[in-house]
């Protein structure tokens, strides 16, 4: 058995014009490979044969056949074209004659014209790298057609990635009978082979740099005792060629390779130009890996840097890189391949060295105003910048026809069920305090559990990478800075061309981004080189927190900007609420990308008794009363200053409420300060006393019905009468229940606009006192989950009154323990929450609605403890129903475009939660679904007065007409967040304490 073996496409310098924009660029040809290395190299591989493939040219193949004539042959690359849509294809033509090529340079304008030519002449030939598209015109129709027209292709291009070749081979493999008879009808080619569906395979090293000639290579095997039916030399191969009985073996181009033949190139045009103006750094790669004399290359170089080296920072990262090259270039038993990878790990090093020293100087010599010595930096590092490009270029090149290869696997290679794709997840948070990192935690836990392939790709110093779960990527950093104003928060710059390599060596499919950190724009980058699908999660509005904390327009609009580009970049968005999408679509963001990310809950909570609560909170010290909680990133962009305030106001009312404060942040300390600080109530206008000495009256006329003003600054339809007196209320004074009721009379007063006395006498007996709230606040400080739960389970009331977040994981937890929920009317915790129903939905900046829900909760798991259960039981339903962890995570992975937000309840809310409460009958839920809502509806007063509660914005008032009822109304709706985003700051907004409402926009 004899074993023949050639590479079948090989460029010498007789290939001029090259197809790289870097080379093209700098005028250099496509190669610079003379013959004679040309057939050294081959045959220092063992090829049987050599022969030349120059881009329409046969000049360099008879300069080889002239001076080794014995084992070689005329071979030409051929540029043909589809005269229907001009794309060009290249066939490679073997064995061929000077006249033969001088005919086919006059029919290779039209590749059905050649294709005939060829057939006729019984010209061995190959297409070549059939998949990759030369001039951006290569489209499925269009591979369909050459897989008619020809029988013999290139399944293995050494200057394309591995699994192009592979996919295109398994391809080739899986033709059948019937595909072809398909493809017949479709495009009405017929092909000129008895067996078209059987495909003959070359494989060619496709090298331009003399660095890899012969290392990918055709072969085909001839048996002993069939020898005598072939033809010997190289009519054997050639015949095989023809008749299909080849194969490929050999190396396949990673982007290290394939820039390092550009580097190679360049290097070689600049010794052919004499330019003596070269960079060191590329100077020195030419004698380290491409050429002989290595060592005294190297020593003269490293002579000269040494004799230039200053005391720049600049030239210290050049020297240690020339002696860290220097420590290794001795060994000449290291072969090309492993001295790119030497070479290219020490460049990574010296371009984070640089990258280092942009970052210390951003920070430094700009917060100096040094402007100079920064953009001195800036351009010092240019030339390195620019010697990194064919690394990122030469991944663009390797992986520009990735969703043509996907169609033509999904196509013709069968597939075992349903396979899911290798994705990556990238996130610059995974270790904070913040409802990011706790989410993907749990993303990481599941997808780990479940064997999924998909990899979360974070950026942690070493000393912290054991928290990290087998699914993890960890990029290694090279710098780190914690900023002042945000000292919870670490921002860590990975090392580039290492995480590019962790990054290829995965083979993504697909790239989810979770924050636009500097680990997000590398995948982001990512997906744009390697050219596949990038979903971004839209789960922090860091504009609006920019303006939060900063207030500065400049800052605030220099980040919009920035957010903006960078999730534009992505090919689809996911938010976390439909109320969001309309945000974002008011800002430019196109609908169309905009998907609504499902959110999933698996985690086991506790089903505490309530000694089993009150054993927990004693544990804490925590003291029985009514308990508060908050969580979450102690940070003022949370208006963790309006939960204090709301907080003490509160205490006012109650003695025995409880905060409980868990998580930690950059203004933790100043929120202790702000509320563990005993105040007299009689010099603070707290928020809650300026609204009612402005609201407690009433406009009365003596002969006429007339309507009130209630508390809510809302209309009243109850009208009074100045000779009845209103009993409930009464009632309610001495309940000392808190009433909306500021348009009604006691009985025994007139109608003449004083206060209601006892209501008055009911806020002014709190304000005569100190509050004392330090031993009511807790502060946890960060919990594991665990904790957390327990905490959760143990409280009364969750108050979120933060108008950032875009979603709000604590929200969903806290409803999961069965805690209901107060959140704002900005942002998108009200939509996953059931208002009226789980919790409340209430006016971002109106303090005095919060204290009154909160005030009026507590009432009622005094009167009525067993409503305020259902609200509890209400809300674990809510989660359980809803937040479906498996349907999370095949939302996630397979981007459904029918994702669908969770509904908030429709505006027969209030009868819902009414019901549920068992406190409506079904005459009255009848009676009250007929009337349109907006007009008076009875409620009898036990219900008003066992609940006195207001669900979003439908308010509660006790009847002054005849004592028999209630009636509510629904008012006009707030604005929507992406209205408010424009509202000015008005007198009425003042109340949000410390100006810690943004001045221009208020948006979530």
């Amino acid at each position: 058995m004899t074993i023949i073996s050639a590479d079948l496409h090989v460029h010498s310098m007789a290939s001029k014009r090259p197809s790289e924009w870097f080379l093209q660029r700098v005028g250099a040809r496509e190669s610079y490979t003379d013959i004679d290395t040309l057939y050294a190299k081959a045959k220092e591989q063992e090829m049987t044969y050599v022969t030349v493939t120059d881009h329409n040219t046969i000049e360099g193949g008879l300069e080889l056949m002239a001076k080794y004539p014995e084992d070689t042959f005329l071979s030409v690359e051929a540029t043909t074209y589809f005269p229907e849509n001009k794309c060009k294809i290249h066939i490679l033509i073997y064995d061929i004659t000077p006249e033969q090529f001088t005919e086919i340079e006059q029919l290779r304008k039209n590749i059905y014209t050649l294709r005939d030519y060829l057939f006729s002449e019984n010209l061995a030939h190959s297409v070549a790298h059939a998949t990759y598209s030369v001039n951006k015109k290569l489209d499925m129709d269009t591979l369909e057609k050459l897989i008619l027209m020809f029988d013999v292709f290139e399944g293995l291009n050494g200057s394309r990635n591995r699994l192009y070749n592979e996919i295109w081979q398994k391809v080739l493999e899986n033709l059948t009978r019937e595909k072809i008879d398909i493809l017949i009808a479709r495009h009405g080619i017929n092909p000129l082979s008895e067996e078209p569906w059987r495909k003959g395979i070359t494989g060619g090293s496709d090298d331009h740099a003399t660095l890899f000639i012969g290392q990918t290579f055709t072969s085909s095997v001839i048996p002993e005792d069939e020898k005598k039916e072939y033809f010997f030399g190289k009519e054997a191969l050639i015949n095989a060629i023809r008749e299909k009985r080849t194969s490929c073996s050999g190396r396949c181009n990673d982007y290290k390779s394939f820039a390092f033949s550009i580097y190679k190139i360049f290097c070689d045009f600049s010794s052919r130009k004499d330019n003596h103006n070269v960079s060191g750094i590329r100077e020195l790669i030419n004698a380290l890996v491409f050429n002989g004399n290595r060592e005294n290359g190297l020593k003269n170089w490293v002579t000269r840097w040494k004799i230039k080296r200053g005391k720049d920072v600049k030239d210290k990262l050049l020297l240690r890189f020339f002696d860290d090259v220097q420590a290794w270039a001795q060994n000449e038993d290291m072969d090309v391949e492993a001295r790119m990878e030497r070479i290219y790990q020490n460049m990574a090093t010296l371009l984070d060295g640089y990258i280092v020293m942009l970052c210390e100087s951003l920070i430094k010599d700009f917060s100096k105003g040094d402007a100079g010595k920064l953009f001195k930096n800036i351009s010092s590092s240019l030339p390195l910048m620019f010697i990194s490009i064919p690394f990122f270029s030469s991944l663009k090149h390797l992986y520009m026809d990735r969703d043509l290869i996907a169609e033509l696997k999904e196509r013709y290679i069968p597939c075992k069920g349903e396979e899911q794709k290798r994705t990556l997840w990238f996130t610059d948070t995974i270790d904070d305090l913040n409802g990011v990192s706790i989410n993907l935690k749990n993303y990481m836990k599941s997808f780990e559990e479940r064997g999924s392939q998909i990899r979360f790709v974070v950026c942690l110093p070493e000393s912290r990478s054991h928290i990290l779960s087998s699914n993890t990527i960890n990029l290694p950093d090279i710098f780190s800075h914690t900023p002042e104003f945000y000292n919870s928060y670490t921002l860590r710059i990975p090392s580039i061309l290492n995480a590019v390599e962790n990054i290829y060596k995965y083979r993504p499919e697909k790239i989810i981004i979770s924050t636009p950190g500097p680990v997000g724009l590398i995948g982001l980058l990512m997906s744009q080189l390697l050219g596949i699908p990038c979903s971004a999660i839209y789960h922090t509005d860091f504009a609006y927190q920019a303006e939060y904390i900063f207030n500065d327009e400049g800052i605030s609009s220099f980040v919009h900007r920035y957010i903006s580009w960078f999730y534009g970049c992505a090919d689809t968005i996911r938010v976390p609420t439909a109320e969001y999408i309309k945000i974002l679509e008011t800002e430019g963001y196109k609908r169309e990308k905009m998907k609504v990310l499902k959110r999933g809950f698996e985690i086991d909570t506790p089903d505490y008794s309530q000694e089993e609560k009150m054993r927990f909170l004693k544990s804490k010290s925590i003291p029985s009363g009514y308990t508060l909680m908050w969580a979450g990133r102690v940070s003022k962009d949370k208006r963790i200053h309006f939960l204090a305030d709301i907080y003490k106001d509160v205490k006012k009312l109650h003695s025995d409420v409880n905060l409980v404060i868990c998580g930690d942040g950059p203004d933790l300390e100043e929120l202790k300060s702000y509320l563990m600080v005993e105040e007299e109530n009689s010099s603070q206008k707290s928020a809650l006393n300026d609204f009612f000495s402005q609201n407690n009256s009433v406009k009365s006329n003596a002969n006429n019905n007339n309507s009130s003003q209630n508390n809510f600054g809302q209309n009243n339809s109850n009208q009074n009468n100045s000779n009845q007196n209103n009993s409930n209320q009464n009632n309610f004074s001495q309940n000392n229940f808190s009433q909306n009721n500021s348009g009604q009379n006691n009985s025994g007063q007139n109608n003449s606009g004083q206060n209601n006395a006892n209501q008055s006498n009911l806020f002014s007996e709190h304000r005569k006192n100190k509050v004392h709230v330090q031993n009511r606040i807790f502060f946890t400080g960060r919990l594991s989950t665990e904790e957390l739960m327990k905490y959760y389970t143990c409280s009364d009331l969750f108050v979120f009154p933060s108008t950032t977040d875009t979603f709000g994981m604590v929200i969903v937890e806290a409803q999961a323990c069965g805690l209901p929920v107060l959140v704002t009317d900005v942002g998108g915790p009200q939509e996953i929450m059931q208002d009226g129903v789980t919790g409340f939905v209430l006016p971002w900046n109106q303090m005095e609605q919060w204290v009154h829900r909160i005030d009026t909760l507590i009432r009622l798991k005094e009167k009525m403890p067993e409503k305020a259960q259902a609200i509890s039981d209400k809300a674990r339903e809510y989660v359980k129903d809803y937040f479906s962890w498996d349907a999370a995570l095949d939302d996630i992975l397979n981007d459904s475009k029918n994702s669908v937000s969770v509904q908030n309840v429709n505006d027969t809310f209030l009868i819902r939660f009414l019901k549920n409460l068992d406190i409506l009958s079904p005459a009255q839920e009848t009676h009250m679904r007929r009337r349109h809502v907006g007009h008076a509806v009875s409620i009898p007063s036990s219900v008003y007065s066992a609940t006195s509660i207001s669900a979003g914005h439908l308010s509660l008032s006790a009847s002054a007409s005849n004592g028999k009822g209630a009636s509510f109304t629904r008012f006009g709706s707030l604005k929507s967040p992406s209205e408010q985003r424009d509202v000015k700051k008005t007198d009425s907004q003042k109340n949000d304490t410390q100006g810690y409402v943004p001045n221009a926009k208020v948006c979530a």
